[in-house]
């Protein structure tokens, strides 16, 4: 008995921040356009037009998913394969489908000998794309927690203190300020945290591996930690390459081995 498989449906693709954007849409790269709810895929068409809008690597990535699936929208059988695919897109509302899906799809009409059935579908879902223009999608910022900092007594208000005189002591070296320890370095529960989420991360593309900057974003969206930075999750990914539980080739972080945790 034949297994099935429930399309892939994303939500929030349209307005999500260009960080948010880099997790989101790593699962959906590789996939197929048979595999892709009908939304998915136009909002990941629909996001491969908005060009310089988007960091220059997400606009290529995109960019490449898009001329890949258009590929196959032109290899698609016809008949119940391709009929499949124009009534997902039919499902979809027509605002949310861009010219460059439509393009896609209209296409077949003047390339291929199709079917009556698939011609009269196709012919349908074109009059209903023609009396509804797209909307490009908004993307959103990145929105930071606000940090509290405690109330600084102006110093005319301070009660005086008596501070003893410290002798001044010739050829004594300026001792060096001390460098800020990264949090995770000071708590054992956020460093476990961390790099259980790069190694569970890096378990999913154990293969293929991940972009350093793919990777670093994955692990910073969701925290529970609102002032996690990047530096720390780097910091903790080095830590992981000197243990050997992790290498980097060509950018990309791959899994080696796993650690006892």
């Amino acid at each position: 008995m034949p297994l099935h498989t429930s399309p892939i449906a994303v939500p929030g693709l349209r307005d999500a921040d260009p960080g948010s954007l880099l997790v989101l849409i790593q699962d959906l790269m590789s996939r197929s356009l048979v595999h892709l709810e009908g939304g998915t895929l136009a909002d990941m068409f629909a996001l491969s037009e908005l060009g310089e809008t988007l960091p220059r690597h997400l606009h290529r990535d995109l960019d490449a998913f898009a001329r890949r699936n258009e590929r196959e929208i032109q290899d698609l059988p016809d008949g119940p394969p391709l009929r499949t695919q124009v009534a997902a897109l039919a499902e979809v509302e027509p605002e949310r489908v861009p010219q460059r899906l439509r393009a896609a799809f209209s296409s077949l009409r003047s390339t291929k000998q199709l079917e009556p059935a698939t011609e009269q579908a196709l012919g349908s879902l074109e009059q209903r794309w023609a009396e509804v223009p797209p909307l490009p999608p908004k993307l959103g910022k990145k929105t930071v927690a606000p940090v509290e900092h405690p109330a600084v007594v102006p110093a005319h208000l301070r009660p005086p203190e008596d501070e003893p005189v410290r002798p001044t002591i010739r050829g004594t070296a300026k001792p060096k300020e001390a460098r800020p320890t990264p949090a995770a370095r000071v708590d054992k529960a956020r460093s476990d945290w961390i790099r259980q989420r790069l190694l569970a991360r890096l378990d999913d593309r154990r293969e293929q591996g991940l972009k350093e900057s793919v990777l670093v974003a994955a692990t910073c969206h969701g925290s529970p930690y609102t002032d996690l930075q990047q530096a720390e999750v780097l910091a903790e990914l080095r830590e992981l390459k000197r243990q050997g539980a992790v290498k980097n080739t060509a950018g990309r972080w791959i899994r080696v081995r796993r650690l006892g945790w």
